[in-house]
């Protein structure tokens, strides 16, 4: 597998590195994006699908922890 690293810097100024197959990536968007139902949201490279897994759980969590708000307001 080929792994690219670029440095960016986001628009808070933070130095990130994309790592995966670029070209892939990108030809993996096009593919899902000619569909005649596009995905709403695609994670790109398993370390994008683990990073969306984990914020995902912390979400989850968070919403167990407020759970007894939430059904009060029935």
């Amino acid at each position: 597998m080929l792994v690219t690293r670029l440095d960016i810097t986001d628009t808070a100024g933070i130095e990130r590195a994309v790592r995966g197959d670029l070209v892939r990536s990108m030809a993996a968007v096009a593919d899902a994006t000619g569909t005649d139902e596009p995905p709403l949201h695609l994670a790109v490279a398993t370390a994008g699908l683990e990073m969306v897994r984990g914020r995902f759980a912390e979400l989850m969590d968070e919403y167990a922890r407020w759970e007894k708000v939430t059904a009060a307001t029935d």
